[in-house]
């Protein structure tokens, strides 16, 4: 009989809480529903949505072409201090030691 007892308090209690949850969604998709009404979806013309694509990818394309210039300039200072570095090595006096 107290398992009986038991189980029911812990059915009545889930059955309880089930309830609150479902009066919260419920207020919460009132509230959803009553902002979305005053804030209406507004419609983009295929011409704007053109326009900031276009905007979006010659940003992208700068960018893209001073970090590639970037790069290439130190990739050039590396190959010159190769360079530098051979020659000197190369005309060092050689040290019998």
């Amino acid at each position: 009989m107290a398992k009986t007892h038991g189980f029911n308090k812990c059915k009545d209690y889930l059955m309880n809480h089930i309830q609150n949850i479902k009066k919260q969604l419920s207020q919460c998709q009132f509230e959803l529903l009553k902002h979305s009404q005053t804030c209406p979806i507004t419609e983009l013309s295929f011409n704007f949505i053109e326009q900031r694509l276009k905007e979006l990818v010659a940003r992208e394309r700068k960018y893209l072409s001073q970090r590639n210039n970037d790069e290439l300039i130190k990739f050039k200072d590396d190959i010159h201090q190769a360079e530098l570095f051979k020659k000197i090595s190369t005309n060092l006096p050689k040290t019998n030691g």
